[in-house]
């Protein structure tokens, strides 16, 4: 049917389609398309993708620009003119679903229900691009820098100053140049709370099995540099498919400061700053279930796996909860199983208080509550299946 429209005709309804994958198709089934196709590619390709990338499309064109070329367009408004080509599209098959990963765990932390709205998920998407381009741009720069901040240390002794003047990292004003930009499109806020998310996951992931340090602390000295590095590796590290030997602990007290400009700290207390992309489907708003209060950080089934490292390393959550237990951070060090043993314990914490809670929506408050009211119990009903001894015990009974 298509082979009676002319060259031009099928030229306009192909750079109407919304999906590359439905311009891929249409090209496979029809010789008169692809003819059509073949008379402007890079114009074709970069409307389709375009289309598929509406609301983010300055960020994902600059981001893809850079990645095949080497060249920092100056701005995404340059970034409107650039036409893309089949490397580019490759590239952007290749590194968007590292984007949509990090998009879905955004959400699993952040929100109760299970999809993102169409603003809420191209606002994740495009501080995302936009945080990568800058990982790219000035990532392994910054790495090398701390890298060498981390030699001086070990070779010489540290100097307290008295008033120090504060020294920035390399490619300072280019960092801040960059960022600029989405300052005056009052966008800076988006980029600030996704690298926040990139950030906490990146500790909590490092504080699980105890592994990187004994405290957070020295959990926050690795986690400085990895963040520098770029999203795919950053995430494949976390789901476990890259290895992680080359790690440096440098302290910000050496640094001076965090790789993105004017970061935001990663404890903000009672403030959730992921409200400015979410709104009210934010899971703060969330009534708890227990004391039917909101406000606070919900844990609901979806997201309680990632319970273990919220309090900190293993050391830390036991300190908090069971006035220490050297067995359980013991079988955390010494099994395979080691980083799930929290989550099984919390599962048994719940149980403990009321079998029906399992798929209750509870806040950081009350589940602190039923941590320091059950845990020691649970762990001491599961200890002997790690094979662990008896921990001696204090005076009000709980394992030291």
């Amino acid at each position: 049917m298509h082979d009676r429209f002319s060259l031009d005709v099928i030229d306009r309804i192909l750079i109407h389609i919304t999906e590359l994958k439905t311009l891929n198709s249409a090209l496979v089934v029809s010789k008169h398309t692809h003819r059509a196709f073949s008379t402007r590619p890079r114009s074709i390709l970069t409307a389709v993708l375009r289309n598929e990338n509406p609301e983010c499309w300055p960020a994902v064109v600059r981001f893809i620009h850079y990645k095949t070329t080497g060249e920092l367009l100056e701005d995404e408004a340059h970034a409107e003119k650039v036409l893309i080509d089949g490397k580019g599209i490759g590239c952007y098959w290749a590194l968007d679903p590292f984007v949509n990963d990090w998009v879905e765990m955004f959400q699993t932390r952040y929100t109760i229900k299970h999809d993102l709205s169409a603003t809420q998920f191209n606002a994740v998407s495009r501080a995302l691009y936009r945080l990568w381009l800058y990982q790219a741009c000035f990532g392994k720069t910054w790495s090398q820098w701390v890298r060498g901040k981390k030699d001086e240390v070990a070779q010489q002794p540290v100097i307290v100053e008295i008033n120090p003047q504060k020294k920035y990292g390399p490619l300072y004003a280019e960092r801040t140049y960059f960022l600029a930009e989405f300052l005056r499109k009052e966008q800076y806020g988006e980029l600030a709370i996704i690298f926040r998310f990139v950030q906490r996951e990146a500790v909590q992931w490092l504080s699980r099995g105890g592994l990187w340090g004994a405290y957070s602390e020295e959990v926050w000295e690795v986690a400085l540099e990895l963040l520098a590095r770029e999203l795919d590796e950053i995430v494949e590290i976390l789901q476990g498919y890259r290895t992680f030997y080359d790690s440096v602990a440098v302290s910000l007290d050496v640094v001076q400061e965090q790789f993105l400009v004017s970061a935001l700290p990663l404890d903000c207390g009672d403030l959730h700053p992921e409200i400015i992309i979410l709104g009210d489907d934010h899971l703060c708003f969330t009534q708890c279930d227990l004391c039917r209060n909101t406000g606070k950080y919900i844990w609901h089934a979806f997201n309680r796996m990632y319970i273990g490292a919220w309090w900190g390393t293993p050391i830390e959550f036991s300190e908090r909860f069971m006035n220490y237990s050297s067995s359980l951070v013991d079988a955390i060090d010494e099994h395979s199983e080691g980083l799930s043993i929290i989550d099984t314990l919390v599962d048994d914490v719940l149980r403990r208080e009321d079998s029906n809670l399992w798929d209750k929506l509870i806040c950081e408050t009350c589940m602190s509550g039923l941590l320091d009211k059950h845990l020691t119990d649970c762990w001491r009903a599961r200890r002997a299946s790690y094979g662990c001894p008896e921990d001696s015990s204090s005076d009000d009974g709980r394992d030291l």
